[in-house]
């Protein structure tokens, strides 16, 4: 036999045993290391930056709202705390003034096993529409105990509530006033403070049929108007404010004022009303489409 073919035999084998060496442990490191991407990596939360948040703070692992933030309107919030906050699966949320005095109160509830001093995860709807200015998102414990045992554990949040004020406007209602023995026709007015609105006539009417107000009846302020009114309908053209209403009008009791005309105090008070504004310079009073004269209910 030829001594080349010998060791060209004899080198070959070992070459080859080589390879499919290597590529056995190229294999099985590849295998390894996808593997190990594969599996599931936990999801542990990382403790943020609790610069500005007031009392246990450092219980607060994260919160979707940051110290300095502004919120309005409804929030969705979400966090993880842990040492036990949770009762039932429940934590207390509150939002709070400046001064800490509590303004709305809610709950948040968990997301996770609640039953652990670990990291517990909630969510919590709370609306602070309505809200303006500074103040705090307090993040509290539930404790069935009512305290006993020991004082509530405690996460302030600063924030800027920025809801957007709600613009007003004055207008008048008239009133009889017992101070002037004549305003059962011609009455005094009160002025109501209320959300801006451009159709201020039937406003102003919807207030009329309020009544005076409790601070307003110490000031002696009285109506003629029935209570249970409704409006049926309101409408301005060419300078006449023509209003149809759905129950009498009427006079429950004998106006203070006098006698004699205290049967027109109803109509005069509906009549000044809607002639504070420019654009009214009469009034047609109905009811169920018939002179509203006809409905008057004289004090007995």
């Amino acid at each position: 036999m030829n001594k080349n073919n010998l060791f060209q035999k004899g080198f070959i084998v070992p070459v080859l045993l080589g390879i499919i060496g290597f590529l056995i442990i190229a294999g099985g490191l590849y295998l390894y290391t996808h593997k190990e991407a594969e599996a599931p990596i936990a999801d542990v939360p990382i403790q943020q930056d609790n610069t500005g948040i007031l009392g246990n703070k450092d219980d607060l692992v994260y919160f979707s709202v940051k110290a300095g933030d502004t919120v309005s309107g409804p929030l969705q919030l979400y966090g993880t705390v842990k040492n036990a906050y949770f009762f039932e699966g429940n934590i207390k949320i509150f939002l709070l003034d400046s001064k800490e005095n509590i303004l709305k109160e809610g709950f948040g509830t968990a997301t996770t096993d609640w039953m652990t001093a670990g990291p517990v995860s909630f969510t919590s709807s709370i609306d602070s529409t309505g809200l303006n200015g500074p103040g705090f998102i307090l993040i509290q414990n539930d404790d069935p105990s009512g305290g006993e045992g020991g004082p509530a554990k405690k996460i302030l949040i600063p924030v800027i509530f920025g809801n957007v004020a709600q613009e007003t406007m004055t207008i008048k209602v008239y009133l009889g006033d017992a101070i002037d023995g004549q305003s059962c026709w011609k009455p005094s007015y009160v002025e109501r403070l209320i959300p801006k609105t451009t159709a201020v006539a039937l406003a102003a009417i919807n207030e009329l049929l309020k009544g005076p107000t409790e601070a307003e009846k110490k000031q002696d302020y009285w109506t003629g108007l029935n209570s249970g009114i409704s409006i049926k309908s309101l409408s301005i053209s060419n300078g006449v404010a023509a209003i149809d209403f759905l129950l009498p009008l009427g006079l429950t009791f004998n106006a203070p004022g006098n006698p004699a005309c205290s049967n027109t105090i109803a109509i005069t008070q509906v009549e000044k009303t809607l002639e504070q504004f420019s654009t009214v310079k009469s009034v047609k009073i109905t009811v169920n489409g018939k002179p509203a004269e006809n409905y008057i209910i004289l004090p007995d």
